[in-house]
């Protein structure tokens, strides 16, 4: 576990130190150049495009973006769907069955249709990509987090705080949120992962903001040239840069997960 954990912060500081070098560099895109579909060398270590612009610089220019998109997706959309299940738990059985009624409406809809209708509208900057995401995920969450929290505030020990005056604050602090960490930190996790890949998605359909690079977009870019042979080594750089953030958050998620249990543990113990 140790080295599990040494890994991991180092591959934190890494991410972290490539997101602020990048935020520092101030450049919208890489500058074109004549050296169009330049194979890889020591000058261009992933190669260029058909614009002669460098694909890791832009692959390493679209890593804040990506990286705010992941967790301001995750952190947001568990925020929303944590309060929403906890007010629904707790809440009278008639106000609770017109709260999940609205969710089963709102998960009727085609979420990534719906994604892609909106986003063609708008064609949203970071912000509002954030914020789409976050409005067509959230109830996703709400019904796992609801069914987590009707089973702990049915435990005897929760019956048994309240029955001596114990405060809603001191039983959510105490009580129920300690022993659903695990499951919060995984499902804010995949939250991350699948905003990303929609982000992406929605980037490689051309319905996102196209002043900045993204990984999707740097993907989309191959497709008119893939009568070009060297052309295969355009997605080398965005899909490895995919595949890698997505096996970060995967192993983020694992470590965090690790945690809370052993944290919960120690809570039922005690």
């Amino acid at each position: 576990m140790k080295i599990l954990s040494r890994l991991f912060i180092v591959l934190v500081i890494l991410l972290v130190a490539i997101t602020i070098t990048a935020m520092l560099d101030g450049r919208a895109d890489v500058t074109m150049t004549a050296d169009e579909l330049a194979p890889f060398s020591s000058q261009h270590w992933l190669g260029t495009n058909d614009m002669g612009q460098d694909l890791l610089q832009r692959t390493w220019l679209a890593a804040p973006d990506s990286l705010l998109i992941a967790l301001g997706t995750g952190s947001l959309v568990m925020l929303i769907a944590l309060s929403y299940a906890l007010m629904t738990a707790v809440s009278r059985p008639a106000i609770r069955q017109i709260l999940l009624r609205f969710v089963d409406m709102q998960l009727a809809f085609p979420n990534l249709l719906l994604a892609i209708l909106l986003a063609a509208y708008i064609q949203p900057n970071t912000g509002w990509l954030i914020l789409l995401l976050v409005f067509l995920d959230w109830p996703r969450e709400v019904r796992e987090l609801y069914v987590l929290l009707s089973l702990e505030i049915q435990r005897d020990s929760v019956i048994q705080a309240r029955q001596f005056g114990a405060s809603f604050r001191y039983l959510l602090q105490r009580h129920l949120l300690p022993r659903i960490l695990p499951n919060i930190a995984g499902m804010m996790i995949s939250v991350s992962k699948r905003a990303i890949l929609h982000a992406s998605g929605l980037a490689f359909l051309g319905v996102t903001d196209p002043s900045k690079p993204t990984w999707g977009g740097m993907i989309v870019d191959v497709i008119p040239l893939l009568y070009y042979p060297e052309a295969i080594q355009l997605v080398v750089a965005p899909a490895l840069a995919l595949v890698g953030f997505i096996s970060f958050l995967t192993f983020t998620g694992y470590l965090l997960e690790r945690k809370a249990l052993t944290l919960s543990r120690g809570i039922d113990e005690y």
